[in-house]
């Protein structure tokens, strides 16, 4: 055949070996071996050019067809290498984001909640953009900590539920407004070193403003050692005057339990002044643009603030806890109290008098009130 050798012993084929059979075998395919070189034949027969078929291919040394198999099959392993390194990078880069972007979601939906207690914060990353992030959601976090101190969380919960959509306006309702005031405490304090009187005063609070949410009241504000809060705002009950009966005489309670404890360590204990009333206020955001409140304004506040000076001629001395009612209170209790009539009475400042009634225990006495004195502050 045309003088080649190798050509001529195409059809002297012999068994292909273990890696040829497995990388070169197939239709068309021979291997030839000749001086010890071994040739692979790449045929095709074609028919319908000639009375008989036609074969054409070529071939090749062997080792030059593997040579070139071996460079693609190592390319190919490479390629699944370099794969499986940058699906392993690319897993961790995406976990290195989305880990610290994980974190401020849920940081985020916490500060929703107002729940900053329980907010973490967020460690640098490497990633410049998330590092800012972070560092930017830190330092809010520091902020709104140091806002919730100033800011009631509770009352700042409720309006968020009520009033996100469209926004808080001033109206007109009917509420109860309860004073309550630590009776000669700037002389109690004057013995005291200031660390000593901030702590009876934040424990205090901290009683008293337990007691107020867990009636659903609102504390509007902290004077002094007194503390002003109000029921029926934001949200409206049916029963807003026996909540804040009830919430007093809670409050009674907790002063007695917290006397007993100072007693027991020697220390002095305390006696404290309530005041309430039921009257038609103002209820909104009062103030300026750089400092706003919610809170209730008109001359039901001064009412109740007035009856609270009273406690001191009106309550029984013995105690240390006085409650007074208002008449208009008194008028709106649903349930039942232990309410002695105290009498009509003058309160400074204003016209006219108010009718006034103890709150007692329901173990109290009536004689107990009968006598105490009844006489009114001009």
């Amino acid at each position: 055949m045309f003088g080649d050798p190798i050509l001529a012993s195409m059809w002297q084929e012999r068994p292909a070996g273990f890696l040829e059979s497995r990388v070169l075998s197939g239709p068309g395919v021979n291997f030839v071996e000749l001086a010890g070189e071994t040739y692979v034949f790449l045929h095709r027969e074609l028919s319908g050019y000639s009375d008989r078929p036609l074969i054409i291919g070529t071939y090749l040394p062997s080792v030059d067809l593997l040579s070139e198999v071996f460079r693609l099959k190592w390319a190919i392993v490479l390629c699944l290498l370099i794969s499986v390194l940058s699906s392993l990078t690319a897993a961790y880069i995406g976990r290195q984001i989305s880990r610290p972007v994980r974190r401020l979601s849920e940081g985020a939906m916490k500060v929703h909640d107002l729940d900053l207690a329980s907010v973490d914060r967020i460690p640098g990353s490497f990633f410049s953009e998330l590092n800012d992030a972070a560092r930017s959601f830190n330092t809010m976090l520091d902020g709104l900590r140091w806002f919730e101190r100033y800011v009631p969380k509770s009352l700042v919960t409720r309006l968020i539920r009520l009033h996100q959509r469209q926004g808080i306006t001033s109206q007109f309702r009917e509420v109860a407004i309860m004073f309550t005031d630590i009776v000669g405490f700037t002389a109690m304090s004057e013995s005291m070193t200031a660390t000593e009187a901030a702590e009876i005063l934040n424990k205090h609070f901290t009683m008293v403003a337990g007691i107020v949410e867990a009636e659903g009241g609102i504390i509007d504000k902290y004077i002094g050692d007194a503390v002003m809060a109000v029921y029926g705002t934001p949200e409206t009950y049916p029963d807003p005057a026996d909540r804040a009966c009830r919430a007093a005489l809670a409050i009674e309670r907790g002063v007695h339990a917290f006397n007993a404890e100072r007693a027991a360590d020697g220390l002095p204990t305390i006696r404290l002044r309530i005041s309430i009333h039921l009257g038609r206020v103002v209820v909104g955001n009062i103030g300026s643009p750089g400092r706003i409140n919610y809170t209730v304004v008109g001359d039901a506040v001064n009412v109740a603030r007035r009856m609270e000076e009273n406690c001191t001629h009106l309550g029984r001395k013995d105690e240390n806890v006085n409650i007074l009612l208002s008449g208009r209170l008194r008028d709106d209790l649903k349930q039942p109290f232990n309410t002695p009539a105290l009498g009509r009475h003058k309160l400074r400042g204003r016209q006219g008098e108010v009718e006034i009634y103890a709150l007692l225990e329901d173990d109290a006495t009536l004689a107990d009130a009968e006598d105490a004195p009844i006489s009114a502050r001009n």
